[in-house]
């Protein structure tokens, strides 16, 4: 078995093993293109040479276990799962549960048994058009996964072009224009006033403050500045009860009202109570979460929304989201006179756009209602 090294360009060698003549009178060669971003490994011609060879030996390795697949030959399938999950594997938790969810679900079960280097544009068409029937949320997300797996069967060379390059986005807004209003948020507010504490001050967070679920899980007391009533939020929980950065790496200091901090502060009493009684069983360690399990460990990233759910249904409140309440806190805030910079602040939006165009649905009502206020200067010789 022999095997050589070509230089491809600047930073790219062609790794080449000869296995020998085919039947048809053709050489049977294996071919494999390696890139070197280590520009101190590029400047040394010795250690470049010996790490050149080292990666032939390793690839006529690959060769020999049989754990080589030649790009070309790449099911849909088994690139997924034996390439590209190392991509996905990188993700923030919730997202490699998201994306897994629906390449399973949607994308595997639709390409099942074709190669990569077959896959056309038409096909990735028809795969879209046969998930029409799902709601714009799922096709925009699927459509986003598939482009991602074939743009990184292109970068490493599996294929030559992407086909989803010539397939659309579906169109149309995938986020929720569900929220409260002044009056419905009052009466979920007087509702919650017979929920434990603990819940109580859980949700009221979410609607007054505009947090997401996982970053008020991820909340300890040493988070808290009561004197300055702000909740520092620089971590949040995901699935699998991992604790991440807070979304886009944002971390932000939002202050709170006096009456939401003075019950915060009473309840951190009763907190230590219930930890200093339970002492012997606390499984928090050195973890102070404002919101556990009762023995100490964080809430599983769902309780939150399921009793949410429940919540609404026992008090016949409108069904809408848990996130929906952080969608009524920028809404109230609004229809209040508060600006669209301080509310991008306070809910972490990594932009100003992303927050103009979210609540661009309230902007518009606010702007109808500033005209219609104008109509008082009307003059008089004005036709009607």
């Amino acid at each position: 078995m022999k095997g050589n090294i070509e230089k491809r360009g600047e930073q790219s060698w062609r790794l080449t093993i000869d296995l020998g003549e085919l039947p048809n009178g053709k050489r049977d060669r294996r071919r494999k293109t390696i890139t070197i971003n280590d520009k101190s490994l590029l400047r040394t011609t010795k250690k470049l040479q010996d790490y050149l060879e080292d990666q032939l030996a390793a690839f006529k390795v690959e060769i020999e276990s049989g754990e080589y697949i030649q790009p070309s030959k790449f099911l849909f399938e088994n690139f997924v799962e034996q390439k590209y999950s190392i991509h996905v594997n990188k993700l923030s938790p919730n997202t490699i549960k998201t994306y897994n969810a629906f390449i399973n679900k949607h994308m595997i079960t639709f390409f099942r048994g074709k190669q990569m280097e077959n896959i056309k544009t038409l096909h990735c068409v028809d795969f879209m058009e046969s998930i029409k029937g799902y709601s714009i949320s799922v096709q925009q997300c699927c459509h986003s996964i598939l482009k991602s797996i074939f743009t990184k069967a292109q970068q490493w060379q599996v294929i030559k072009s992407n086909p989803m390059n010539g397939v659309d986005r579906p169109k149309g807004n995938n986020r929720s224009t569900k929220y409260y209003d002044a009056e419905q948020a009052s009466k979920a507010l007087m509702h919650l006033q017979t929920e434990p504490i603990a819940w109580r001050l859980y949700f009221t967070a979410c609607m007054i403050g505009g947090f997401r679920r996982g970053e008020l899980l991820a909340l300890q007391w040493s988070d808290i500045d009561f004197e300055k009533q702000i909740l520092h939020i620089d971590k949040s929980l995901a699935s699998g009860q991992v604790t991440k950065a807070p979304k886009n790496n944002k971390s932000r200091s939002v202050k709170m009202p006096k009456w939401f901090m003075d019950e915060l502060e009473r309840f951190k009493t009763e907190w230590i109570a219930e930890k200093d009684a339970n002492m012997d069983i606390w499984q928090g360690g050195n973890h102070e979460y404002v919101f556990h399990d009762g023995l100490g460990k964080s809430v599983h990233i769902t309780s939150p929304s399921h009793r949410w759910k429940r919540f609404t249904k026992r008090n016949n409140l409108p069904d809408i989201r848990l996130h929906d309440l952080r969608h009524t806190s920028a809404t109230l805030l609004l229809e209040e006179g508060v600006s669209l910079k301080v509310i991008q602040e306070r809910h972490g939006h990594t932009d100003f756009q992303t927050t103009a165009n979210i609540y661009s649905h309230v902007t518009k009502k606010l702007s109808d209602e500033a005209a219609d206020k104008l109509e008082k200067f009307r003059p008089q010789f004005a036709p009607k």
